[in-house]
């Protein structure tokens, strides 16, 4: 899983058709369109805050991450799958798209992600 999500970073930040960007809270994110183009899932908490997105528009993948507040947290996790190779990881589809969501070991309040088209991988390997 970890290997996975580490080779959808190192793509998105080594390539020339990324766009990086930061929002400090959900309404910002919903103002720039964020949800509607999809790159953020619409079950992303109006808690979440400090959001950062890397959009790799040629190859469709994503990846970010965001803090939410600790009484969301457990909330957010139930609309999600876990994982099968990684007790902090968890899955979301939607549509075409696969969303992997990574607790941080640290702070727990640290959401990571990385989507990408379902199409192009098998995401029971995540």
């Amino acid at each position: 899983m970890k290997k996975y999500f580490m080779l959808i970073l190192l793509i998105l930040y080594g390539c020339d058709y990324t766009i990086k960007e930061y929002h400090l809270t959900y309404q910002d994110a919903i103002k720039s369109d964020l949800f509607n183009r999809g790159w953020l899932p619409d079950i992303l908490p109006k808690s979440a805050t400090h959001i950062r997105t890397s959009n790799d528009l040629e190859l469709s993948l994503s990846a970010g991450s965001f803090l939410l507040e600790e009484k969301d947290i457990q909330t957010f996790f139930s609309k999600l799958t876990k994982s099968k190779k990684n007790i902090n990881s968890f899955i979301y589809i939607s549509n075409d798209c696969v969303w992997s969501f990574l607790i941080d070991d640290k702070n727990k309040c640290l959401i990571r992600y990385a989507m990408f088209m379902q199409k192009y991988s098998k995401y029971e390997d995540w």
